[in-house]
């Protein structure tokens, strides 16, 4: 769409058109004045003749109708200019949101994944735990029965000695008994 100051601009120069009009005629008549009676006759209706035709309401029908047509063309053009520009402006928009639209979808696939892994881990760490603490009860009583056998064999230990000392008693006795 032109601007308001190109509108301004054509007007200026319709306005100067107009005053040079008035200047040319305020001229002819200066110039008319050093003329014989017909040639100044001859001169004005000349210029009567132009100036009826270049002012006549056809031809001016015709320069407005030039100048809306040029005016609608120009804006046609603006705005195919403009709706071509908008239009692909659009369209890389949509690209640009599609691309999102894709990365964001991709994230959420990976955060999913990743929440998938940080509960298989914590499965795993769960059972682990579970593993360690028998591990930690099958140790404590592997400890107690090492004690216990310890405490046994030397019960048996202090048996034993008390059976040899038994054995060497009855050994004596029995060799005071002669047959």
């Amino acid at each position: 769409m032109p601007s308001p100051s190109s509108f301004q601009a054509r007007r200026r120069a319709t306005e100067d058109l107009l005053s040079g009009f008035t200047h040319i005629n305020e001229e002819l008549d200066e110039l008319a004045e050093d003329e014989e009676g017909g040639e100044q006759s001859r001169l004005k209706s000349r210029w009567a003749a132009l100036e009826k035709l270049v002012g006549a309401e056809p031809r001016i029908k015709s320069v407005a109708k030039d100048l809306v047509e040029h005016f609608e063309e120009r804006n046609q053009a603006q705005n195919g200019k403009a709706m071509h520009s908008g239009g692909s402006q659009a369209r890389a928009s949509v690209e640009r949101a599609a691309g999102v639209d894709q990365a964001l979808s991709d994230t959420g696939d990976s955060v999913q994944r990743i929440n998938d892994m940080a509960a298989q881990i914590a499965t795993a760490c769960e059972e682990q735990g579970s593993v360690t603490e028998e591990i930690a009860r099958n140790i404590s009583d592997i400890r107690d029965l090492s004690n216990d056998a310890a405490q046994n064999s030397e019960q048996s230990t202090r048996a034993s000695q008390h059976l040899s000392e038994l054995s060497g008693s009855l050994a004596q006795l029995v060799g005071r008994f002669r047959v």
